[in-house]
């Protein structure tokens, strides 16, 4: 039995806690793993709201909310995000997203695919998204 919406319901905001969000994981329009969620930024002036988010080598990038499609279990982006993100764990980078992708120069990331360029986790034997063996 489903549960018939009122109007007043519908209109209701739709607020989500940030203990929600932290840790979730976050995938670009390609079906590209970005990262996860490390916290929330909040510009108080310009009532804007950025996902900082963690990527899988651990440079940290911000993702505005309007940049955001869906969030359910992951949070799925409406662009892509360029793999070339991928910087050294030792590095606190901050990398702003635009409409393009996030642009970085780092020529060469341990386990970067060298058949589709995909960044793999420096453990990875095969590429997660083309199957090409790793060294």
């Amino acid at each position: 039995m489903s549960k018939k919406v009122t109007k007043k319901e519908k209109d209701k905001p739709n607020y989500v806690s940030r203990e929600n969000m932290v840790g979730k994981q976050v995938i670009d329009v390609e079906g590209m793993i970005v990262g996860s969620v490390s916290d929330i930024s909040v510009d108080i002036e310009a009532k804007k709201i950025a996902f900082n988010v963690n990527t899988r080598s651990g440079a940290k990038i911000d993702i505005a909310s309007e940049d955001i499609g869906q969030v359910g279990d992951v949070i799925l982006l409406k662009k892509t995000v360029e793999a070339e993100v991928m910087m050294p764990k030792d590095e606190k980078t901050q990398v702003a997203v635009s409409k393009e992708g996030v642009t970085s120069a780092v020529p060469s990331a341990p386990g970067k695919c060298k058949t589709c360029g995909y960044v793999n986790d420096s453990t990875s034997k095969f590429c997660i998204k083309c199957g090409t063996k790793l060294k």
